[in-house]
């Protein structure tokens, strides 16, 4: 049976964040992965830096680059000595680009199957990875992505995700993110919680302030959001280890965010549209408000992912 994520690349950059990342990215590795390493070195970015610097003279930037090119191979061997140490081989890559891009395009060239990055978290996703880089790896992959802040509690050795939460709608992102956490459920024995939030605010508010009974509307939802997860329970030809239906109230990313926390749930799976931007993801800007807040790891499926 082949595993939801066969091939793992890890963006690393050597911080507290990364390091957790890299945690999980071995967890993951044993379960019978592959996992290669990248640490991104923007050559060109050092060498304008050392012209702007130079003002009037003629700078050679080889030494600088030499330099820059040393600490990255310092910073990779250190990650695949970790990795050994979990009992983990890892193949490591040196980029030699814009971090972003060059994670993207290795991505897409060797096929990988998923992306780790590790960001700070609860600082929102432009002080991530490198900067503004893992909004731009959401943004423009189509390869599911793994983002673990540094707050996340370190995996078990071999079961990284003993429950997931799915955050589901009625739309395309929302049934690939539940085909991927399908995949997990029947090769890592992850139990699944299904969620879906109901936000009938501006409904309730409108009817309080014309003093009409909002309560019919409110149970039509509530009865379509329950017939909603029960289909999404049932996938062909996957034995899936369902927990929970839940259909929750609320504003959207907190109460995923505390849905989750109650069901002891170690991981938040949620769809993304891609390529259009982290605020056209699911529901809005659920899935961004979800990465920036969560203290949990959030694997975010584009649309455009497929099943194995």
């Amino acid at each position: 049976m082949a595993l939801a994520f066969p091939r793992i690349l890890l963006a690393y950059d050597d911080s507290v964040a990364s390091q957790v990342a890299l945690e999980y990215a071995c967890s993951l590795t044993r379960a019978g992965a592959t996992l290669s390493i990248a640490h991104a070195l923007d050559e060109n970015r050092v060498v304008a830096s050392a012209m702007t610097s130079a003002a009037f003279a003629t700078v050679d930037p080889t030494p600088l680059i030499s330099a820059v090119d040393d600490q990255g191979a310092a910073v990779l061997k250190s990650a695949v000595a970790t990795c050994a140490l979990h009992g983990v081989f890892a193949e490591q890559v040196l980029i030699r680009d814009a971090p972003e891009a060059g994670i993207i395009a290795l991505a897409r060239a060797d096929h990988f199957d998923l992306i780790i990055l590790g960001t700070h978290g609860r600082r929102g996703i432009p002080r991530a990875l490198l900067g503004s880089v893992a909004e731009a790896i959401l943004r423009e992959t189509e390869v599911p992505v793994l983002v673990v802040t540094s707050h996340a509690k370190t995996p078990r050795n071999d079961h990284p995700f003993d429950r997931a939460l799915v955050a589901l709608d009625a739309s395309d992102p929302s049934r690939t993110a539940m085909s991927v956490a399908a995949r997990m459920s029947a090769d890592y024995a992850t139990h699944l919680t299904l969620c879906n939030v109901i936000d009938s605010r501006d409904v309730l508010a409108k009817a309080a302030a014309y003093g009409y009974d909002a309560s019919p509307f409110q149970a039509g939802m509530r009865a379509d959001a329950r017939k909603l997860l029960a289909a999404a329970a049932t996938v062909p030809n996957i034995s899936l280890n369902v927990d929970d239906l839940v259909v929750a109230e609320g504003e959207p990313a907190q109460t995923i965010e505390h849905t989750a926390t109650l069901r002891n749930c170690d991981l938040i799976v949620i769809g993304t549209h891609g390529r259009r931007g982290v605020r056209r993801v699911f529901l809005g800007s659920v899935a961004e408000a979800v990465i920036r807040g969560s203290a949990l790891p959030v694997l975010v499926v584009p649309a455009k992912r497929s099943a194995h």
